[in-house]
């Protein structure tokens, strides 16, 4: 059987108590040589039960904050979430990416970065560093997207297909453009080898100079270096 990795999407940004849509809602799927189905998707730590809450939430943190303060967001962390056998229904809109004999190696790379997600934290802004956001990356991890690849380019629309009426049309992805940036544990980032980067030049201090330690009590602290 054929693998797949495609993208499903649901309604997710919308006016409150008008209900036009502003944006949509990613969610990778991988179907390997068994039949069964995998998703990935990221999620708010912190949902909105309520309309009125989750608009005076996205106006504080897209309109009042600068995304400086990286602590700030009333949806807390973006966190990925994988899920299995999830059974969509055969008419829902999609965009492929990739089919081929043996995809386990790129969703494996997706999932690696999910765990890396979840472990660096990230603020979650609703509509620039959110779920579309996380997706993208994810793809980007496996060498979907970039320089040289099928898809060399992130814009935050995506061509479309319904199964339905067999008509492709272009959605608005909000977020889907943005890397992930200013995480919150910045020492835990393995995906572009800023961590590393750090720890190399940590290390060469420490070569170089030791670690300084206070020789009696006082008003240095101890392990400085």
């Amino acid at each position: 059987m054929s693998e797949k990795i495609f993208l499903t999407y649901t309604n997710a940004t919308a006016v409150p108590y008008q209900g036009s849509v502003l944006g949509r809602h990613v969610v990778v799927n991988y179907i390997d040589s068994d039949g069964n189905h995998h998703t990935l998707e990221g999620v708010p730590q912190h949902k909105f039960d309520h309309n009125i809450g989750k608009l005076v939430a996205f106006l504080r943190e897209e309109m009042l904050s600068d995304g400086i303060d990286n602590g700030d967001s009333p949806f807390k962390r973006l966190k990925a979430r994988e899920g299995r056998d999830r059974n969509l229904a055969s008419t829902q809109p999609h965009t492929m990416i990739a089919e081929g004999d043996d995809l386990r190696s790129r969703w494996a790379q997706m999932r690696r970065f999910a765990d890396e997600v979840n472990s660096v934290d990230y603020e979650y802004r609703p509509y620039s560093q959110n779920s579309n956001s996380f997706a993208a990356g994810a793809l980007r991890r496996a060498g979907f997207f970039g320089p040289g690849t099928q898809f060399p380019e992130v814009f935050d629309r995506l061509h479309v297909v319904d199964p339905a009426s067999g008509e492709t049309r272009a959605v608005r992805i909000p977020g889907f453009d943005r890397r992930l940036a200013n995480p919150i544990d910045v020492t835990a980032v393995r995906s572009d080898g800023q961590a590393a980067a750090l720890r190399d030049r940590e290390s060469s201090l420490d070569d170089r100079f030791g670690n300084w330690r206070s020789s009696s009590t006082g008003s240095v602290p101890q392990d400085m270096d």
